[in-house]
């Protein structure tokens, strides 16, 4: 063979090497749009885990301010004595200064609530974001194999 000119490639080499595009195509599609849902997911759970300890902490600022002033809510109830309110009873925490909400829990949330940890951002984030990626990458792995062995076993059939 002299130098420069390359013999060309047979069908099957062809084909093969088509389904390699193909391959890292497709995977590369999922690899992207799969890190993208993954980041979208995670920070829509850290939303929600931020809003549950808000939530969290103006059930314990109504406990606090029920328990050091109790006459601030009035019971719906004539024969209760002042400063007690049944279970069923709703506290405005607006009213109470715990929340810029609406928000009316029950007497029951506000008396069970329990003091929250602190929020951490990351503690919320990166094991979401992990799990995602780490299933993308095995999607996105899992696509370039299979391609590739359809092309494998197209080649095979084709002859030389």
């Amino acid at each position: 063979m002299r130098r420069g000119v390359q013999s060309p490639l047979s069908a099957s080499q062809r084909l093969t090497r088509g389904f390699q595009r193909l391959g890292l195509f497709s995977s590369g599609l999922l690899l992207i749009s799969g890190s993208v849902l993954a980041l979208v997911n995670a920070i829509g759970v850290v939303k929600s885990a931020k809003k549950d300890h808000d939530d969290q902490v103006s059930l314990v600022c109504a406990q606090t301010a029920l328990m050091t002033r109790p006459s601030s809510i009035k019971s719906k109830y004539p024969n209760l004595p002042p400063g007690y309110l049944a279970e069923d009873e709703q506290v405005p925490l607006a009213k109470l200064g715990c929340s810029e909400l609406s928000w009316t829990p029950s007497a029951r949330e506000v008396l069970n609530a329990s003091s929250p940890r602190d929020f951490s951002f990351t503690a919320s984030f990166l094991p979401r974001l992990a799990f995602g990626l780490t299933a993308t990458l095995a999607a996105g792995l899992l696509a370039y194999g299979v391609v590739r062995a359809i092309g494998w076993v197209i080649g095979g059939f084709l002859p030389d």
